[in-house]
C-alpha cells in the first residue's frame, strides 16, 4: 500500500494527565484459601460462570466486578467527543510548526511514484501546521518540489509555473 495515512488512537496515545485507567487490580485474589485465583483467573471463568463477577469476592469483601473490570467487562465506555488530544502529551509535542526535507517511501523503500502527479516524492520540501481542536488533529501541509524531469511526458502542474523550467517548482497545499 503506498499511502500515507495518519491514524489517531487515544490508546496508544497514552494516559492523559489526571485521568485514571481501566486495569485489573494486579493483587486481588478470590477468598477460598486458595493461591492463584486472580483476577486472570476471573477472566478466564467469567465466560462458563457469567455471575463469577458478582460473587467472588477477597478477603477484604472486594467483590471481582470492582477489582477486575477488565476481567469482568465493567470498564466504562468511552466517549469520544469528551477526549481532548490536548491531555496527551504525545500529541501536544506533534502540535505546531514544521519545516523539513521529505521522503515519501513506497512499500518496498523506494520513492514513490504517483499516477496523477508529475514531481517525484524525493527529496522535496514541506511546511506542516498541526493544531490540535478537542479530539480531531487539524492539519494543514504545503509541499514543495523541485523541478521535475517528467514534464516531457506530461507537462501539467497544480499550482502556478511551468512543468520542468528551472525556477518551476511544484506546489501542493493539502488541507
Amino acid at each position: 500500500m503506498s499511502k500515507l495515512t495518519l491514524t489517531i488512537i487515544a490508546l496508544y496515545a497514552g494516559t492523559p494527565t489526571g485521568a485514571t485507567t481501566c486495569v485489573d487490580d494486579p493483587l486481588w485474589e478470590k477468598q477460598n484459601g486458595k493461591p492463584g485465583k486472580t483476577c486472570a483467573w476471573i477472566a478466564w471463568r467469567v465466560e462458563s460462570k457469567p455471575k463469577i463477577c458478582q460473587t467472588a469476592k477477597s478477603s477484604d469483601g472486594t467483590r471481582a466486578k470492582d477489582a477486575c473490570p477488565l476481567a469482568c467487562g465493567t470498564c466504562p465506555a468511552c466517549d469520544v467527543s469528551e477526549v481532548r488530544l490536548s491531555d496527551f502529551e504525545a500529541w501536544r509535542r506533534e502540535e505546531g510548526f514544521w519545516w523539513g526535507k521529505y521522503t515519501f517511501l513506497d512499500e518496498n523503500g523506494d520513492p514513490y511514484e504517483s499516477s496523477t502527479w508529475n514531481y517525484e516524492y524525493q527529496h522535496y520540501w514541506g511546511f506542516i501546521h498541526m493544531e490540535l481542536v478537542g479530539n480531531s488533529l487539524k492539519q494543514r501541509n504545503v509541499f514543495v518540489y523541485p523541478p521535475s524531469q517528467k514534464c516531457a511526458a506530461d507537462n501539467s502542474t497544480s499550482g502556478e509555473g511551468v512543468c520542468g523550467a528551472a525556477a518551476a517548482w511544484g506546489v501542493r497545499v493539502a488541507a
